[in-house]
């Protein structure tokens, strides 16, 4: 049913993976996890290797960005969906993948998207500004997400019809921080394929420095 695809670059993937498994173990759900390391660095990876080694796991040797590497996914995915998840989301719903696949068997979206949110909490001065970006830009609940259904189009967390990735893929032009989903929503809306919102958001486990966010934004 579902190919679940993180790639990952320097950040412990075990709290992700292990949800996933569990559910995917406890629901008897038709789902493979696959992962790509887009090559971190060695203490990353030997993070990561414990709760990887039983799940579909690739260390590239090179850093080749985060548009082309979900482009490789396909080529490893064996079901006829691909869930997407960015390495930093956190599952906050028990029923987070029978969400999907209830969703999947009513209607075959070619797109679905589930939505991300922040945590209310303060993170303190020296990570307010990205903080304050994915607040008010990206915890868009369903009723605005709908309004906008492909300017509301973001990588971290949607399900598409491997078919359609197959005509359609991320731009491999940009290998740099932000915008492939942007650019990628806009082809979709382009080609006249529709993408369909859900209540079903994952938490965004990692909150970058105002530095760090300014450079890559840069």
């Amino acid at each position: 049913m579902i190919s679940i695809c993180i790639p990952i670059y320097n950040f412990n993937v075990s709290e992700l993976v292990r949800a996933l498994s569990f559910q995917i173990k406890e629901n008897k759900l038709p789902c493979e996890i696959i992962l790509i390391d887009d090559c971190s660095s060695d203490s990353y990876k030997k993070m990561n290797e414990e709760v990887c080694k039983n799940e579909i796991y690739i260390q590239l040797d090179e850093n080749i960005g985060r548009a082309r590497i979900r482009n490789l996914f396909k080529n490893y995915a064996k079901y006829e969906y691909l869930l997407f998840l960015d390495c930093d989301s956190l599952i906050v719903s028990n029923d987070f993948l029978l969400n999907y696949i209830e969703v999947i068997k009513k209607s075959a979206y070619p797109i679905i998207c589930g939505g991300r949110f922040y945590k209310n909490e303060h993170p303190g001065r020296n990570k307010m500004l990205r903080w304050k970006y994915g607040i008010k830009t990206e915890s868009q609940p369903l009723n605005i997400r709908i309004k906008s259904p492909n300017k509301s189009f973001m990588t971290n967390n949607f399900v598409i019809r491997l078919e359609i990735f197959e005509q359609i893929k991320f731009d491999e032009r940009i290998t740099d921080y932000g915008h492939e989903d942007t650019l990628f929503g806009y082809v979709l809306k382009k080609n006249g394929i529709k993408i369909h919102h859900i209540d079903n958001p994952v938490l965004n486990g990692d909150i970058e420095t105002n530095t760090d966010f300014l450079i890559k934004t840069e």
